[in-house]
């Protein structure tokens, strides 16, 4: 199964082996596995490469491309240690929307606001003010 998964890539000059199939809406690479038709390629990997238990766990890119599924690129950690990563990367404070944001958001869907309309407002794709309304993203803001 592993060969098969990593079949499905493309190498590049840093040695990361780029997915080439689909991608879920965070950037990740995903495919079906055992029931999951979202399953991240890269825990997968890890996962069959290791034989290793990832439940509760983050499966964390060296790398830091979250295309890249190179075995030699993942490592195990804790969801602070995935923050501490991403923190000295530089990529903390980028989002576009703050948490005013997301309250006003969640606030405007339950008046009734339609989330193309949400969209447009706040410069973000609807499928981003769905998530935002459904709290699957922004968990942490009440």
């Amino acid at each position: 199964m592993l060969e098969k998964i990593l079949s499905k890539t493309k190498k590049d000059s840093n040695e990361c082996m780029n997915w080439l199939g689909c991608v879920n809406t965070d950037g990740y690479a995903r495919m079906s596995y055992k029931g999951n038709s979202n399953g991240k390629v890269h825990r997968i990997v890890y996962e069959l490469s290791t034989g290793e238990d990832i439940q509760g766990k983050v499966v964390r890119h060296k790398c830091d491309n979250p295309l890249c599924v190179n075995p030699k690129h993942l490592e195990l950690g804790s969801h602070a240690d995935n923050m501490r990563d991403r923190d000295s990367r530089g990529r903390h404070g980028r989002a576009k929307l703050t948490s005013k944001d997301v309250v006003e958001i969640r606030k405007l869907s339950l008046t009734g606001v339609k989330n193309i309309d949400l969209s447009k407002k706040f410069g973000v794709d609807p499928r981003t003010i769905s998530s935002i309304v459904l709290h699957k993203h922004f968990k942490h803001i009440d």
